[in-house]
């Protein structure tokens, strides 16, 4: 976990206290969490989350996907940062939404939508107007209070299937 912790996005990502905290440790758990677990299942409150993390052991094959996705939501930050979309960089690496995100960009691996694209989608999704999260009022709602339920991961997690599905559905 520390090791995948390491990854540079995390620099950009957490400041230097919450790096020498080890937050990024928990953030790669969730991340695993998001791919390795149903996500009828997943959630992050401390009674549950914190005995999964300490009993897991992350496999070298779930150690790369992490880290292709990882090098992939690098790469797309990259390109937001290019097209000065700030903002929703910012949104992107908050970690609630980064969270949250990684299965689409899992998703997005296996069909080899690119950087930009996935740049063009998280425009589509989280610039607003109005200074919300969002343009999905569920997502929002979903990202108040109570994150860590599983209730609110499932309600972000198909926000953001709906959005991914309607941007990326095949022609």
């Amino acid at each position: 976990i520390l090791n995948l912790g390491s990854h540079p996005l995390f620099e950009d990502m957490l400041s230097e206290k919450k790096r020498k905290n080890k937050d990024q440790a928990t953030i790669v758990m969730k991340a695993w969490c998001m791919l390795n677990i149903s996500i009828e299942e997943v959630s992050f409150r401390a009674g549950k989350f914190n005995p999964l993390m300490e009993r897991t052991v992350i496999t070298e094959e779930e150690k790369m996907d992490l880290k292709n996705i990882f090098d992939f939501i690098y790469d797309t930050n990259a390109k937001l940062l290019e097209n000065v979309e700030t903002k929703v960089s910012e949104k992107l690496y908050t970690e609630t939404n980064f969270v949250s995100l990684i299965p689409f960009f899992d998703e997005a691996l296996g069909k080899d939508i690119d950087d930009k694209m996935m740049a063009d989608w998280l425009v589509s999704f989280f610039d607003t107007y109005d200074g919300g999260i969002s343009v999905s009022e569920e997502y929002n709602n979903a990202c108040i209070s109570a994150v860590a339920d599983n209730g609110n991961i499932q309600k972000r997690h198909w926000a953001l299937k709906k959005s991914f599905d309607e941007f990326f559905k095949e022609e």
